[in-house]
């Protein structure tokens, strides 16, 4: 069987070499548009982040990705051996040969049902990594983000994409444990709970980078406990619009967005992910894509969340020795500004730019966030909090300006000078009698480095 395999590697290696020589992949839908009666482009993702298969084939070294969900079907037709890891130290016998607890756990394991067969019964695990590593430059189908990324399947959801907290911590030491530098987690959950922090923790420890999508419910999530994690980004879902999409969640744990609206990714047989689910409007099998329905499309974080894992996984094959808290810098400020001016609610840092990600200085950030803006009281008289994040790699200054109204036409400041850096704290408390007039007022946080280059984050305030 090994032997086996490594001769599938083999030829997907002189595939993905082959495939370096051309401009653009020969896979079908990376060039197409219409194909679901849609005028943007089938895999409009791509071109949103400016995704290139030149960009992707400059990345050679291989990046182990754990994708935590329902489980693959590995059989796909856009799918290699190349694409999927093979744990070396198990042999398909009963046995557990490498002495990890998990018997014959050779590409991955099914944490629902306790075996070595991670096959996926709901459909969204196959689309999720289908956007990482699909097959690119085979000449079907569509291109993967990342022809460096070895997914390894680890199956916590059920057939219906129901699963428990405990599975998916387990799932997250595992592997942490095989090796694993990017975990994917498209899974639904706004509070983890401490079995899922204390494997965060210990992937953090382990240098594993956790990609998780903020989910779809459209509203708010104030505070949830990701906020500020080095190890992990959470990603918004924008439109075709590069705006927002409306199921996706916002507020101050937004990280960096990614296209989530019509990701057209790989379907796993006998599979309607929008159907199980019960959308909304959608009929059966309306998601299918292609004379064999081997493709599909599908909207929500879930989808968003791999543009940045592959984004990673692309990252760290030029240098592996990057630790989560440089990629995840990497990735945030290099992001294309949309939205609100700086680092807003909606879209966090902005949207996934992938050649800036990949020449983003590693050291170099300047971060601004508003998390928290609300009334407190001291010494018998009134003050606006206001909480985030203030800092620099060498950080110059920061302050905080107010004006009136949605789209202030001028500001005045409103705080001290801050030269000392904020993580995730009270940033100034200012006097209540600076919010004069009443009606809504927008909070504008600048943080300064000390070469000159500012970051903003915006925040409202309505008094009555």
């Amino acid at each position: 069987m090994r032997a086996a395999h490594m001769h599938r590697c083999l030829i997907a290696l002189a595939m993905l070499l082959a495939g370096t020589a051309q401009a653009a992949p020969n896979d079908p839908y990376a060039g197409s548009s219409g194909s679901w009666g849609q005028a943007y482009r089938d895999q409009w993702g791509l071109p949103a982040i400016h995704w290139q298969a030149k960009l992707a084939a400059r990345s050679p070294r291989e990046v182990l990705v754990a994708v935590i969900d329902t489980g693959l079907d590995y059989y796909h037709p856009d799918l290699v051996d190349g694409n999927l890891y093979y744990n070396p130290g198990e042999v398909l016998n009963g046995r557990d040969d490498d002495a990890n607890g998990y018997v014959d756990d050779l590409i991955g394991w099914n944490f629902v049902d306790g075996n070595g067969n991670p096959w996926d019964r709901a459909g969204h695990g196959t689309l999720v990594t289908g956007i990482i590593a699909a097959t690119t430059g085979n000449g079907k189908g569509i291109a993967g983000m990342a022809p460096n990324a070895r997914i390894m399947p680890l199956k916590v959801l059920n057939f219906i994409g129901h699963g428990h907290s405990s599975r998916v911590a387990e799932a997250i030491y595992y592997a942490a444990s095989k090796g694993a530098r990017i975990i994917n987690l498209s899974l639904g959950g706004e509070s983890p709970s401490k079995a899922i922090l204390r494997a965060v923790d210990y992937a953090a420890r382990n240098k594993v980078l956790i990609v998780v999508a903020a989910g779809n419910a459209g509203h708010e999530v104030a505070q949830p406990r990701y906020l500020d994690l080095p190890n992990v980004i959470t990603v918004a879902a924008t439109d075709t619009a590069n705006r927002r999409a409306g199921f996706s969640n916002f507020g101050p744990a937004i990280d960096v967005s990614a296209p989530g609206v019509d990701i057209l990714s790989l379907r796993a047989r006998r599979t309607d992910v929008a159907y199980v689910a019960e959308v909304e409007g959608y009929k059966p099998e309306q998601g299918f894509i292609g004379k064999d329905a081997h493709y599909y499309r599908a909207n929500g974080t879930s989808f968003a969340a791999p543009f940045v894992t592959g984004a990673a996984a692309l990252i760290l094959g030029r240098n592996p020795q990057l630790d989560p808290g440089s990629i995840k810098r990497m990735i945030l400020q290099s992001a294309h500004d949309i939205g609100d001016p700086g680092v807003d609610q909606e879209t966090g840092y902005g949207l996934l730019d992938l050649p800036a990600a990949l020449k983003a200085d590693p050291k170099h950030f300047v971060d601004a966030r508003l998390t928290g803006v609300g009334v407190v009281s001291r010494d018998n008289r009134l003050f606006v909090r206001v909480t985030g994040i203030a800092r620099a790699d060498r950080l110059g200054k920061a302050w905080i300006e107010i004006g009136h109204g949605d789209k202030p036409g001028s500001w005045k400041k409103a705080s001290r000078t801050i030269t000392a850096p904020v993580d995730l704290g009270v940033i100034e408390d200012l006097p209540a009698s600076m919010f004069d007039a009443p009606g809504r007022w927008t909070l504008r946080l600048i943080v300064e480095h000390a070469d000159g280059g500012r970051r903003e984050a915006r925040r409202t305030l309505d008094i009555n």
